[in-house]
């Protein structure tokens, strides 16, 4: 009999303060995951536009395949992610992932990224040939944001339809709306 290989989550993380005493990260969250036997994970810091577009190359590679899911987790707002003091928009995110993100979801992190409507935001999962992307439309709580991403992840490895994962987060529809939550696939 066949084991099935854990799902994999490919994260990206900014600094989320410039003090750099500051200790904040997502990281403790895929290693909960990793350890209750949910997922595998590889994790990056990322402090520039180039190391951002470094890793997401590195992602593209067919050694890092399983990784179906791509975590950016950044400081955000609508149509951007800040990386240091650049911004980002997720057009110029849609041209580094262009035709890279086929089977994939990608999930932003960060807030208000996706407070842009819905056409804008598939077309940058028509680029990116992205099975889902996912993220808020509002400013988020830091702890919020990291409850409700347990509970996120978990349901995107557990389920692998699109439709069954909304399902299941209906069970948490007063946390999605506090957050601003949207998937679009």
């Amino acid at each position: 009999m066949a084991t099935r290989r854990k799902p994999g989550i490919f994260c990206l993380e900014g600094d989320w303060s410039p003090d750099l005493k500051e200790r904040n990260t997502v990281r403790p969250l895929l290693q909960f995951l990793e350890q209750s036997n949910r997922i595998n994970f590889i994790y990056r810091d990322v402090g520039t536009v180039e190391e951002l577009q470094f890793y997401m190359n590195k992602w593209r590679q067919r050694a890092y395949r399983s990784y179906k899911i791509g975590y950016f987790a950044f400081h955000g707002e609508p149509d951007t992610i800040l990386i240091g003091r650049k911004r980002l928009s997720l057009d110029q995110l849609g041209d580094f992932l262009e035709g890279a993100c086929r089977g994939k979801i990608v999930y932003f992190g960060s807030c208000a990224t996706l407070d842009i409507g819905r056409a804008k935001v598939l077309e940058f999962t028509r680029k990116t040939k992205a099975r889902c992307v996912c993220g808020y439309t509002k400013d988020v709580d830091w702890f919020s944001s990291s409850a409700f991403e347990l509970l996120l992840f978990s349901t995107l490895t557990r389920y692998t339809r699109m439709d069954a994962v909304e399902r299941h987060l209906t069970s948490y529809r007063s946390l999605t709306r506090e957050l601003g939550f949207k998937m679009y696939w």
